[in-house]
């Protein structure tokens, strides 16, 4: 099952075929996004889809910034011989993760419409999963942080980066991004104080 986060972009090739298992363009379709607890969320027509060739679409269609989390459906129906099929495919909708893809487009040098989400947004992943423990040992144990605290948000966004940058080098060593991100969380916990004032965090192991 795919991954998506709120307020991304759902992306996805539809290819459209007869009973003959042909290619054909459809004079009508309905796409609807439903929700884990099956409730429409969006819905979309023919007119919103591009056309690329016979038969075959490129659907976009942007989450809710606030899009619950959990199993959703794409759901796509249309007529073909006086016949409605349908077709399901689910996605999940995960928490975001720490750190902004826009702003790890720029720390890469990418243009906002550079083809690389997915790849960023594993890289953002890996953030995160590498945060969050490094929380855990020192007491959090709300997790993941909700909402994001800037600081927070920077780190993560430059250890992502960073390692996308250092991902085809040959020595291992790694990005400056990644070292930056690393002393900044460790300044970020040893200054962090619980709510009675006592040390919250004190150093950090990573």
């Amino acid at each position: 099952m795919s991954k998506i986060y709120p307020g991304n972009s759902y992306l996805e090739t539809l290819q459209f075929k007869d009973g003959s298992n042909q290619l054909f363009d459809p004079e009508s379709v309905t796409i609807e996004f439903l929700t884990p607890s099956r409730v429409v969320a969006g819905t979309l027509a023919l007119t919103d889809l591009e056309r690329t060739s016979e038969g075959i679409y490129e659907l976009k269609w942007n989450l809710p910034v606030d899009a619950e989390k959990g199993a959703w459906t794409r759901k796509v129906s249309f007529t073909i011989e006086g016949l409605t099929k349908t077709s399901e495919e689910p996605f999940n909708v995960a928490s975001q993760p720490y750190g902004t893809l826009s702003v790890v487009k720029r720390l890469c040098g990418l243009s906002e419409v550079d083809d690389q989400d997915s790849t960023l947004l594993g890289y953002l992943d890996d953030a995160t999963e590498w945060i969050n423990p490094v929380l855990r040992r020192r007491g959090v144990t709300d997790l993941p942080l909700d909402p994001v605290p800037p600081e927070i948000a920077r780190i993560a966004s430059y250890y992502a980066a960073g390692k996308f940058l250092q991902r085809d080098t040959v020595d291992g060593k790694r990005h400056p991004y990644v070292e930056d991100a690393k002393e900044e969380l460790s300044e970020y916990l040893a200054a962090a104080v619980s709510d009675d004032a006592s040390p919250f965090f004190v150093g950090v192991d990573l």
